[in-house]
């Protein structure tokens, strides 16, 4: 399977982030990640994982895969063993990284460096065509009758999938 990452963007809180970026290498096939806490985090993250197919026809992208994931979780903290898409996805990015695995998360300068795509990661169903990754990590606040998420940061990666 041929994945080419083609494009990335990152925008961030500045009260939680100082610095992220998402450099994709000149292989097209692996990123370097900077990520530069700007403070120790008083709650556990939370990371939504979506992927979206872009219709050939237009500029309108449909949902594929949506996950909603405590990070604290993954990280092991709370002795959950789920084991789904995400905790897969998640717990190899922080494989490679030098984020701690555990929480709560420290500030600090966490970097992961020609994170690559994994062929055992890379769901089969996904047929030739552009991809959106998006990655949304913010913090849950639980009020009266809803959640609201403060925004930490976002990434959104775009993929092509020729097979």
């Amino acid at each position: 399977m041929g994945i080419s990452l083609i494009n990335s963007v990152v925008d961030f809180n500045p009260i939680y982030i100082e610095n992220h970026t998402v450099n994709i290498n000149a292989d097209h096939v692996s990123v370097d990640v900077l990520l530069h806490i700007a403070q120790d985090f008083k709650s556990d993250p939370w990371t939504i994982i979506g992927i979206y197919f872009k219709m050939s026809k237009n500029e309108h992208y449909r949902p594929i895969f949506h996950y909603d994931v405590n990070v604290c979780e993954i990280l092991g903290r709370s002795g959950n063993n789920k084991i789904g898409m995400a905790h897969i996805w998640l717990n190899s990015f922080f494989k490679f990284g030098t984020l701690p695995k555990s929480c709560p998360i420290k500030k600090g300068i966490y970097h992961w460096n020609g994170i690559r795509t994994d062929h055992m990661t890379i769901p089969t169903i996904l047929v030739n065509g552009t991809y959106k990754l998006l990655i949304t990590t913010y913090f849950r606040k639980e009020r009266v009758k809803r959640i609201t998420k403060e925004p930490v940061a976002n990434i959104t990666i775009l993929i092509e999938v020729n097979k």
